[in-house]
């Protein structure tokens, strides 16, 4: 299960402004905004990360306690939204085989998730996200402060 860690204070929007879940998001889901709701970003429909969901929504009245459950954000639940965070216990399918070189950088990769793969592919995004942390806990280190740019016609597959 990936933890995740915000950092106060490095709020994208005051506290009440806050932007609504369009879909389900899992709890360490990097999400942008499409037509003014929350989704799932994606390199591959150029919708770039803007936030990680860092909370899932409370439990439903009279919903029963589930433990170790997935946390998630419900559609239509608000977030707040943090532009710098840590996520711990990366599982490798997340993220792919890798030596776990700390200070590798990480990209935005497909369906709100992270890779080490720079994209190539025409009209993708490549959006560098942050940086891998400790190999022992499996840390991602995410600054979403940096732009975006889209693969050109000519360079990708």
């Amino acid at each position: 299960m990936i933890s995740v860690k915000n950092f106060e204070g490095v709020s994208l929007f005051m506290s009440n402004e806050r932007l609504y879940a369009g879909e389900d998001l899992p709890v360490g889901t990097l999400v942008g905004v499409k037509d003014g709701k929350l989704v799932k970003a994606d390199s591959a429909t150029a919708i770039p990360a803007v936030t990680i969901i860092t909370t899932g929504s409370a439990r439903k009245w009279g919903e029963g306690y589930q433990f170790n459950r997935e946390s998630v954000l419900r559609k239509g639940d608000s977030a707040e939204l943090y532009k710098i965070a840590t996520l711990s216990g990366v599982p490798e399918e997340m993220i792919g085989k890798s030596d776990w070189a700390r200070g590798k950088a990480v990209y935005l990769g497909t369906e709100g998730k992270v890779t080490l793969t720079k994209p190539t592919t025409q009209d993708h995004i490549v959006q560098p996200i942050g940086v891998l942390g400790d190999p022992t806990r499996k840390e991602v280190l995410l600054f979403l402060l940096q732009g975006y740019e889209v693969v050109p016609a000519g360079i990708g597959g």
